[in-house]
């Protein structure tokens, strides 16, 4: 029994000690994990992850594929899928091409409407929290804090 109280706490402590715990993808597991459902006939659009809820925090590590800084922000790829990639806030001058990084995200949900000429389009969206503007229903940059090298 002691042995089972011992493993808990120090699963515990490991997590407290050496960051977030939380589901880790790489960002084509993460964008492979997404799945969207279009109801043209009740004008329905949702978005949900496979494996991640409300709630959840996901953990993305990949190695960066490619930097471009467009205005002021700065875009990443990544190699394990080169096509996508995310927006950062200013210019990530400490991250480049072949670094590993890990990307810690919490998922929220958004659930509102929008009229498109005569349709009203009902939205619910499961979300990167700190890649979203609850007040527009939109995705916006995501704040540097979020990115760390790793080895």
């Amino acid at each position: 029994m002691k042995e089972i109280a011992f493993i808990i706490l120090a699963t515990i402590v490991a997590g407290c000690l050496y960051g977030v715990t939380g589901k880790q993808m790489s960002m084509d597991e993460l964008m492979k994990d997404g799945k969207q459902n279009i109801d043209n006939e009740n004008f329905t659009y949702t978005y949900d992850y496979k494996s991640l809820n409300d709630g959840d925090t996901v953990i993305i590590k990949d190695t960066i594929h490619s930097k471009e800084i467009r205005g002021n922000d700065t875009f990443l790829t990544f190699e394990s899928n080169s096509t996508l990639g995310m927006y950062f806030i200013g210019n990530l001058t400490d991250f480049n091409a072949g670094d590993k990084v890990k990307i810690v995200l919490h998922i929220s949900r958004d659930t509102f409407v929008k009229t498109y000429g005569a349709q009203t389009w009902s939205f619910d969206f499961e979300i990167f929290e700190e890649g979203w503007d609850f007040d527009q229903h939109m995705p916006i940059p995501f704040p540097p804090s979020v990115i760390k090298h790793v080895r």
